[in-house]
């Protein structure tokens, strides 16, 4: 008897656990961020973003996601895939409104924008003595455009594209 006893407590205090962790793990958020590749500016400001939150505000629990950056979090973003990402304003608006490389899947229409990060510049190097004084000099040559699905890709596609030399290159 007093083994059934216990048995009886052990059991309703199990089920008082599991009900109790089943209403805290329902009050709990989760949220993941595109952010870009590891130790890359998008993925510090990731980090920062979900380490501020889940600090500070109570049942958060944010997590970064790594990625190509700037299209890709756009792109993820829309299959529900993530809840918030990183990305160029400019790949932000061709995305929204369904443009350039954005066409082929139409507006992303579940694109919401938050807050301006930063401002950056791009530039774009060479070494001296390399024979290359313009753009049109990088065709024939192997240019780093940045990961596949950056907005740095993606920009430097646009730009060389305009000029008429993007397929004369050969992108790494």
């Amino acid at each position: 008897m007093k083994n059934s006893r216990i048995s009886l407590l052990a059991v309703v205090v199990v089920a008082l656990l599991f009900t109790v962790a089943s209403f805290t793990f329902a009050q709990r958020r989760f949220l993941s961020i595109g952010g870009g590749s590891t130790g890359g500016t998008f993925n510090t400001f990731s980090t920062g973003i979900s380490d501020y939150a889940n600090q500070n505000i109570d049942g958060m629990n944010m997590n970064v996601e790594g990625s190509a950056g700037s299209g890709e979090n756009i792109r993820r973003i829309q299959a529900g895939e993530l809840e918030l990402g990183i990305a160029f304003a400019g790949d932000a608006y061709l995305a929204y409104n369904g443009l350039d490389k954005f066409e082929e899947t139409g507006a992303t229409d579940n694109l919401r924008a938050i807050g301006f990060l930063y401002g950056a510049v791009s530039q774009i190097v060479t070494l001296e003595g390399s024979g290359i004084e313009s753009l049109a000099d990088l065709a024939g040559n192997k240019v780093a455009v940045g990961g596949a699905g950056s907005g740095t890709q993606a920009t430097i596609e646009r730009l060389l594209d305009t000029l008429g030399i993007y397929d004369d290159i050969n992108p790494v």
